[in-house]
């Protein structure tokens, strides 16, 4: 029993210490769209450079949790731009069009391009529309 409370405890102290923000941006969708969200790290390019991920729905006036596998931190600052590019487009317009002309063509309907001091400065909060 003494062995079990101590992991418990253990497993508590560590979930503490575990800054979920820097692993995570918060999509708030306040629009009667339904959106997807992504990300890449190819600043100052415009190209989209990722694959539509439908996992990355954001329905209307709800939020998502954009996540990654390493800190935003690290990925940003040893990124060429020092930036991170967040996207949103439509998925009327993925009906509309499909992925390859969406992607060909860079239909989105919002691109944010932040570095890490700018994220951290919006709660590593994305609301759209703004």
């Amino acid at each position: 029993m003494k062995n079990l409370i101590v992991i418990v405890s253990v497993f508590l102290f560590f979930e503490s210490c575990y800054d979920k923000k820097a692993y995570r941006i918060l999509i708030k969708n306040n629009s009667n769209r339904i959106l997807f969200a992504s990300y890449d790290y190819n600043y100052p390019d415009t190209l989209i450079h990722f694959e539509h991920n439908p996992s990355n729905e954001v329905n209307s006036n709800s939020e998502f949790e954009l996540l990654s596998k390493h800190k935003f931190e690290k990925e940003i600052s040893s990124s060429g731009g020092k930036k991170i590019c967040i996207f949103l487009y439509s998925n009327d317009t993925l009906i509309k069009y499909g992925w390859d002309k969406l992607k060909a063509n860079n239909i989105i309907l919002k691109r944010y391009d932040w570095s890490f001091q700018e994220l951290k400065n919006n709660n590593f909060t994305i609301v759209y529309p703004q």
